[in-house]
């Protein structure tokens, strides 16, 4: 018996951020060569033109879809033409996400937990004991 793996989508919503609020992207997961490959690039400096442009091109190979539209309303299509004629920061910022999630990094749970019992440790005593009690 054999297990083939089914390839991940990743929905990106920017739902209350401030300069991306209403924008949905859903891209491909990335075999972890590729994930690496992209953490490693990610960490360039601007002067590194070709390892950005590879980094751009990885994200792009993988964009399955987006709400993306010029300012007159036409939608702005999933490749490496139309995403270099977009705004940087909103490029970086939409990796930056995608990585976050494929690496599962998720937003901090809403509150405590309602279930399940304290640690025994949390029960025990760690006071120092009287002279007398300690021989």
């Amino acid at each position: 018996m054999t297990f083939v793996p089914k390839r991940k989508q990743y929905r990106l919503d920017f739902a209350g951020h401030d300069t991306l609020n209403g924008l949905e992207v859903t891209l491909h997961g990335m075999s972890i060569g590729e994930f690496l490959e992209v953490q490693k690039l990610q960490g360039l400096t601007e002067d590194d033109n070709e390892g950005t442009t590879q980094m751009i091109q990885h994200f792009v190979d993988h964009l399955v879809a987006w709400n993306v539209t010029t300012e007159t309303g036409v939608a702005v299509l999933p490749t490496m033409e139309a995403v270099a004629g977009l705004d940087v920061d909103t490029v970086l910022e939409i990796i930056s996400a995608w990585l976050r999630a494929i690496a599962g990094v998720s937003a901090p749970l809403d509150g405590d937990s309602t279930s399940g019992l304290s640690s025994l440790e949390e029960s025990i005593g760690t006071e120092t004991l009287s002279p007398a009690l300690a021989s």
